[in-house]
C-alpha cells in the first residue's frame, strides 16, 4: 500500500462522517487528485469506502452504506457501457464486445 493510501485511511479512520478529497488533501498535504487515486488503490484492495451523494469519502460501516456504495458503482457502469455502446455504433470496426464482456464479468 502507498504512503498516499495510508494517509487517506488514517483521515477516514478518524472522521465519522464523509470527508471531501480537497479536506482530506490538505489534512494530509497530498494533491487532491491523488487522495482520489489512493481511494481507488485502497477499494482495489477490499477496503470498504464509500462516496457520499453529496461529495466526500466514508469508511462502509453499515449494510445500508455497502447497497448505496454499490448502487452508486453499478450506474457508473452502466454510464460507461452506453457511452462505448455509442462508440461502438459510431465505429463498428472498433467494437469488441467479447472483450467487454470479459471485463465485465471479472
Amino acid at each position: 500500500m502507498t504512503r498516499h493510501a495510508h494517509a487517506v485511511l488514517a483521515v477516514l479512520g478518524i472522521e465519522r462522517g464523509p470527508v471531501r478529497s480537497k479536506v482530506i488533501a490538505r489534512k494530509t498535504d497530498i494533491p487532491w487528485r491523488q487522495v482520489i487515486d489512493a481511494v481507488r488503490e485502497l477499494r482495489r484492495a477490499g477496503h470498504l469506502i464509500g462516496a457520499a451523494p453529496g461529495g466526500g469519502y466514508y469508511l462502509i460501516r453499515t449494510e445500508a452504506e455497502a447497497r448505496q456504495t454499490r448502487a452508486q458503482l453499478v450506474a457508473r457502469l452502466r454510464g460507461i457501457r452506453e457511452t462505448i455502446d455509442a462508440l461502438d455504433a459510431a465505429y463498428p470496426q472498433l467494437a469488441q464486445p467479447q472483450l467487454l464482456e470479459e471485463a465485465v464479468e471479472q
